[in-house]
């Protein structure tokens, strides 16, 4: 087994790895409801308002994540937004180890994470708590 790595893809060379990573982040994508096309997280890259990040191991890329940071009125956070991948269990560890280094080293009070009931079971044993429920509510719209 190779060792895992966790690197930023900078926005110059995104374009090289979006084609694998746009299929991994796409079914996390699609869970938005709406609110969001994987283009979208496409153009916050390039922006340079989210980072792409890649978990590989040897030359095989096993997983993708989105990080931004977010500014409150009193503190500073770290969001993930978007994950997808393969073979959780061999590179979660080695990438939450990356992400709070990250966090702390960008002043954050916390990190946050969007995602599935799923993760909550897998996170809560490397000592992440649920912070809050989202709740939505389909209302009809006559306009479109």
């Amino acid at each position: 087994m190779s060792e895992i790595r966790i690197s930023p893809i900078h926005p110059e060379v995104v374009d090289v790895v979006w084609p694998a990573a746009r299929e991994m982040l796409e079914p996390a994508v699609e869970r938005a409801n709406g609110r969001y096309h994987v283009d979208d997280v496409y153009d916050h890259i390039m922006s340079g308002d989210t980072v792409l990040w890649a978990v590989t191991s040897g030359r095989d890329m096993k997983a993708v994540y989105t990080t931004r940071l977010v500014e409150y009125p009193r503190c500073r956070a770290m969001e993930v937004a978007w994950m997808g991948g393969t073979g959780v269990e061999e590179w979660l560890d080695p990438m939450l180890e990356v992400l709070e280094d990250h966090a702390s080293t960008n002043n954050c009070a916390h990190i946050e994470a969007f995602g599935r009931s799923g993760w909550t079971r897998m996170l809560k044993a490397r000592g992440w708590g649920l912070d809050a429920s989202s709740f939505r509510k389909e209302l009809p719209n006559e306009g479109q």
